[in-house]
C-alpha cells in the first residue's frame, strides 16, 4: 500500500494533540537528536512550472526537511532530492543545502528510471556533534554546523508540501509515501507508518504513540 499526493493534499502530525492522545509529541523534534526515514516515489513530471521545489517530509518557516527538487542547468533539467537545513551561526540566520542529483529528464527518445522508482532517504540529525547526514540511496551527505539549528517548536511537521496553510511557500509534494518512520535519542520510533491503514483523513501510526498523520484542512488548525 501507499499514500499518493499529487492533488495539492497534503498531511501533518499534530504537534499538540487535543485529546492529548500522542505520548511523544513532535514539537521539538528538530532541537534534538532525530532521524527521519521516507521510502517514496517522485512524480517528476506533475511539478507545475514554476512550482519546482516539494516538501516529503518539513517544518514549515524556515521550511526544513526534506525536498524534492526539479533544478534546471542550462537546458538540462536535473531532478535533484536535497535536505534544506537552517541554523543559527552568529546571530546569523543560516541556510545550506545538501542535495543530491539523482537523475536528469529524460530527452527524446531517451530511457531514464522508471517513475515507480524507490528513493530510499533518511535525514539524522546528532546534537552533541551537530552533524546533519542526509542519505539517499547509497549516497551519503554530510554537514557540521556550529551554532545551532533554527527553532521549530512551533512549526508544523508536514508530509507532502513544505507548509500546508496559506497560498505561499506551499512546495508541494507529488508522488508517493511507502513507508516512513520518526525516531529520537537512541533510535526510539515516536512515527512509524508502511500506509496500509489509510482512512479518508489520516495514516495510522504503528508506533503505538499516537502520531498519526491527519489529512490538512483548515478545520484541522490546532
Amino acid at each position: 500500500m501507499s499514500l499518493k499526493i499529487n492533488d495539492g493534499s497534503s498531511y501533518f502530525i499534530p504537534i499538540r494533540n487535543k485529546n492529548s492522545l500522542n505520548l511523544y509529541s513532535v514539537e521539538d523534534l528538530f532541537q534534538n537528536d532525530f532521524e527521519i526515514m521516507a521510502k517514496v516515489k517522485v512524480d517528476w513530471d506533475d511539478f507545475p512550472t514554476g512550482e519546482e521545489v516539494g516538501g516529503i517530509i518539513a517544518k514549515n518557516g524556515e521550511h526544513m526537511g526534506l525536498f524534492a527538487y526539479k533544478l534546471w542547468v542550462e537546458q538540462t533539467c536535473e531532478y535533484v532530492i536535497m535536505a534544506k537545513i537552517w541554523t543559527i551561526e552568529n546571530e546569523e540566520t543560516v541556510m545550506k543545502d545538501l542535495y543530491i542529483k539523482v537523475d536528469e529528464a529524460p530527452k527524446p527518445h531517451e530511457v531514464k528510471k522508471k517513475p515507480d522508482y524507490i528513493y530510499n532517504l533518511k535525514l539524522t540529525h546528532n546534537l552533541n556533534d551537530k552533524k546533519i547526514t542526509f542519505t539517499c540511496d547509497e549516497e551519503i551527505v554530510e554537514y557540521n554546523y556550529t551554532g545551532k539549528i533554527c527553532d521549530y517548536t512551533n512549526s508544523m511537521l508536514w508530509f507532502g508540501c513544505g507548509m500546508g496553510m496559506g497560498d505561499e511557500w506551499n512546495q508541494n509534494f507529488y508522488g508517493e509515501f511507502l513507508e516512513s518512520y520518526i525516531s529520537i535519542k537512541d533510535g526510539y520510533k515516536i512515527f512509524e507508518c508502511d500506509f496500509t491503514q489509510v482512512t479518508e483523513f489520516k495514516a495510522f501510526d504503528k508506533s503505538w504513540n499516537g502520531n498519526h498523520l491527519v489529512k490538512f484542512d483548515e478545520a484541522n488548525i490546532i
